[in-house]
């Protein structure tokens, strides 16, 4: 009976401390052959995207080295990239899984515009950020709080807080808005990452907190080029009868060298094998 009880204390304690850790593990695709053939070169991202390619429509291929369509979407739809990888031309590549069909497919980074998340939030705004460590005001104990991808986001969802104030999660850096309220950033709890929480109002929906017009966020890579207020003087060239206007020429997939050349090898080594027959069977027949 004893063996038995330590048994069962040993299995709830694998349960205990074992499941929260796979909760938690990245994830990886496993029916993608050229992730698992580049894993070490590829990067996390997981980040959302929106795709802004030419004619309109960015093209999904099977992978960086194969040109196989996979989908097509139009401009403006939105996806999660996962991974991206670099190839020898410098062209970045990302990943996306299909979750519906589990099918994996790559893009070029060059046709999709990130989404505004957290992490453009930090690049605008990080000089502002204080580093110091807020708890979730007690009084939140027990009830619902708003955790936001960003301060002044239109996404954000509700979640229950611990019931003992003691147990309330500790926020930090902090930030001050525009309105004047006191912000904190949670970077894990009880499984949802990098979320925002209005420290001074954490049940505040978006149309209490921004009722007259939400906030304007500039990703930081294109805050000089597009939100300058004074607007760029552009030179205009007249287009003339005979000049020709040049299409973009879209980014593809190139064929790896390596399996280029084992095909080229078994090509010749097809071509030699069938000329050796022939000479054989030439030889033989003037033996004849």
């Amino acid at each position: 009976m004893k063996k038995m009880t330590r048994i069962l204390m040993v299995m709830l304690c694998w349960v205990v401390f074992v499941l929260p850790v796979r909760a938690d593990v990245i994830w990886e695709p496993h029916n993608d052959d050229f992730y698992t053939k580049n894993r070490e070169n590829c990067r996390l991202v997981n980040r959302s995207y929106t795709a802004d390619g030419p004619e309109d429509k960015v093209i999904v291929y099977k992978s960086p080295e194969n040109p196989s369509v996979v989908d097509t979407w139009e401009n403006g739809h939105v996806a999660n990239i996962y991974y991206t990888w670099t190839d020898e031309k410098g062209i970045v590549w990302g990943m996306y899984n299909d979750w519906e069909t589990n099918e994996t497919g790559w893009v070029p980074m060059e046709y999709m515009e990130v989404v505004y998340d957290y992490i453009c939030f930090e690049e605008e705004f990080g000089e502002h950020f204080v580093d110091e460590s807020v708890a979730i005001p007690e009084e939140c104990a027990g009830t619902g709080v708003y955790f936001w991808s960003y301060p002044g986001a239109e996404t954000y969802l509700e979640i229950p807080m611990p019931e003992t104030a003691a147990d309330m999660p500790q926020c930090s850096p902090t930030f001050v808005d525009e309105g004047g309220r006191k912000w904190g950033y949670l970077g894990y709890f009880r499984g949802i990452r990098n979320k925002w929480v209005c420290l001074d109002e954490p049940a505040a929906d978006f149309s209490t907190l921004y009722p007259e017009e939400p906030p304007v966020r500039i990703p930081q890579e294109v805050t000089e080029e597009v939100y300058s207020e004074e607007e760029p003087v552009l030179e205009v060239k007249p287009v003339l009868e005979e000049e020709h206007v040049l299409e973009e020429e879209r980014i593809e997939p190139t064929a790896d060298g390596g399996t280029v050349g084992l095909i080229i090898c078994l090509v010749l080594g097809v071509c030699g094998a069938t000329g050796g027959a022939l000479v054989g069977m030439k030889k033989k027949k003037d033996k004849k």
